[in-house]
């Protein structure tokens, strides 16, 4: 009797094994469809309007745009600015630096590199500013931009010098000691 009574509880624990493996796979199928909903298409940036290559996507998940908002973030805070209205983009890897640079210049920007970052640009137009983070990874290039409630700090516009592009020599030498 003790032998089926425990052969009971194992046939049960192997069901509702089953049972909650089977609904925990549907809500992931269901997260995964929700996300997928949330990248889209994009032909143009909305919010700087630049022309994006074929293929570009603007992903509008919610991890994806904090995330990006974060990183953001805190490039600005070291220009002493804001931002809001975070956009995360994912382009081909054919639309370079060169290719982000021409479309930002066509559709009117002026560009200014962050004097922190280099993977980070100041674009100002008419008084409207936005901080782009520009970042090729292995399958796609990201971009994130942001608007900004001013520009950056007075050393963040300043095109640079060709003293500020030349190496610095920090090594130390021995000085002889005399003794």
């Amino acid at each position: 009797m003790i032998q089926l009574l425990w052969h009971f509880t194992t046939v049960q624990k192997k069901q509702y094994a089953v049972k909650s493996s089977i609904i925990l796979l549907l809500i992931f199928i269901l997260i995964n469809n929700i996300a997928a909903q949330k990248i889209e298409p994009v032909k143009k940036s909305p919010l700087t309007g630049i022309v994006l290559p074929a293929g570009s996507k603007q992903d509008k998940r919610m991890l994806m745009t904090v995330s990006a908002n974060i990183l953001l973030e805190d490039a600005a805070k070291k220009n002493n600015a804001t931002v809001k209205n975070t956009e995360v983009l994912k382009t081909p890897l054919s639309f370079t630096l060169d290719s982000f640079t021409s479309a930002l210049q066509q559709a009117g920007w002026k560009i200014t590199p962050d004097q922190y970052n280099n993977k980070f640009f100041w674009l100002e137009q008419s008084g409207k500013y936005i901080l782009a983070c520009f970042y090729p990874a292995k399958k796609v290039t990201d971009i994130y931009f942001a608007q900004s409630n001013q520009a950056p700090t007075a050393g963040a516009m300043q095109t640079p010098t060709q003293n500020d592009m030349q190496p610095q020599n920090n090594t130390v030498t021995a000085q002889p000691t005399g003794i």
